[in-house]
């Protein structure tokens, strides 16, 4: 940590350097991770609702016969 307070200036500057080298690759890769994350979570609540609309039908079925 102190190395790095000592010297500011040149992580910056590498900082810099990289963004300006690499912005579209970097941002397509987050792109693609973030649709990746966003169709599992679709697919993931898809499954939730079936699961729990089976369950209701199954507890309904489970009442009826019980009364």
């Amino acid at each position: 940590m102190c190395a790095a307070k000592a010297q500011p200036s040149n992580k910056t500057r590498a900082r810099r350097q990289n963004l300006q080298a690499q912005p579209a690759s970097k941002f397509a890769a987050m792109g693609e991770i973030s649709i990746k994350f966003r169709q599992a979570f679709d697919t993931a609540r898809k499954i939730s609702i079936k699961f729990r609309r089976a369950i209701s039908l199954r507890h309904v079925k489970f009442r009826s016969a019980m009364a």
